[in-house]
């Protein structure tokens, strides 16, 4: 496998065309600059393949995090709705807390006092989606 050691910048010889990968590397330069509150600076000039796969990584993390959260929310969303009792509540968070990331399986399973099984999906629809 060929592994580059820098991202390469290209050059666009016309002055309005697109160019894809500055475009891709000026959106993440512009959310790790707003969202991190990291100094303005071209950060993807000095990023390796091995650093974009680390930072994938890292954001599927995220990815699992929101899951966890809104599955959480689920819980104490549900709970009230089907009278489940305090202990039953809190059994269920338990098991969702005690549930590894990408585990085979659903997110809130409860074999008792009634039988749910959910799961749970992060998708956010995009702003053109939306317009559509």
């Amino acid at each position: 496998m060929l592994v580059q050691t820098k991202m390469v910048t290209l050059v666009t010889t016309m002055s309005n065309a697109y160019n894809r990968q500055h475009a891709l590397q000026g959106r993440l330069n512009a959310f790790l600059c707003a969202h991190l509150s990291l100094p303005q600076r071209d950060y993807c000039a000095t990023l390796t393949v091995e650093s974009l796969l680390a930072f994938k990584t890292a954001l599927s993390d995220i990815n699992n995090l929101l899951t966890l959260l809104l599955a959480l929310e689920f819980v104490e969303w549900v709970a009230p709705r089907l009278s489940l009792d305090e202990a039953t509540r809190l059994r269920l968070r338990d098991r969702v807390l005690s549930t590894k990331p990408n585990a085979n399986g659903f997110d809130v399973v409860a074999p008792e006092p009634i039988n749910l099984v959910a799961e749970v999906k992060t998708t956010v629809p995009t702003r053109s989606a939306c317009t559509q």
